[in-house]
């Protein structure tokens, strides 16, 4: 189990929002990288894989209106970037503000970023975890980019929640 916030709330089988129970064929080695996508102000998977695991952990939410940091205790490197089918800045999706987005204020642009782009921005040619925490709308552009720009193999563990809306 990596992560979880107690401010969130339990689940129903006693568990705490945030956490991801992972199976790693082999724990990642100092040093890994992570992209993580979704925290939903949650940090808790993001600081532990960088203070506990040692990893270079990537995060990326456009909807929390925070600007590119570097947040601490970590060091969880910050984008306001969503993932995407391609390299665009577009409106955020509506779904986003009426679902959940706590400042329901005016519509924003989000930076949408492909998987591949990003890895490149950042000089990375794999990653040792990719960790999605998207909303059901946003995955119809992030799966045919897993599989069909090579992506795939260049990622050692992918963690997705089962959204059950």
């Amino acid at each position: 189990k990596i992560g979880g916030n107690a401010f969130w709330g339990r689940r129903p089988d006693g568990s705490f929002d945030g956490e991801w129970y992972t199976c790693f064929d082999r724990l990642p080695k100092l040093g890994c990288t992570v992209f993580s996508f979704g925290l939903g102000y949650d940090w808790s998977f993001d600081q532990n894989m960088s203070a506990v695991h040692g990893c270079h952990v990537h995060s990326y939410d456009p909807s929390m209106n925070l600007p590119r940091h570097i947040h601490e205790p970590g060091p969880v490197y910050f984008a306001p970037i969503a993932l995407g089918s391609e390299d665009v800045k577009k409106p955020e999706p509506t779904e986003a503000i009426v679902s959940w987005r706590m400042d329901k204020s005016k519509p924003q642009s989000w930076n949408h970023r492909t998987l591949k782009s990003l890895m490149q921005t950042s000089g990375h040619r794999t990653l040792d975890v990719l960790k999605l925490d998207v909303e059901s709308f946003e995955r119809g552009e992030i799966e045919p980019q897993l599989a069909g720009q090579g992506a795939a193999e260049r990622v050692e563990h992918e963690l997705q929640n089962a959204e059950r809306r």
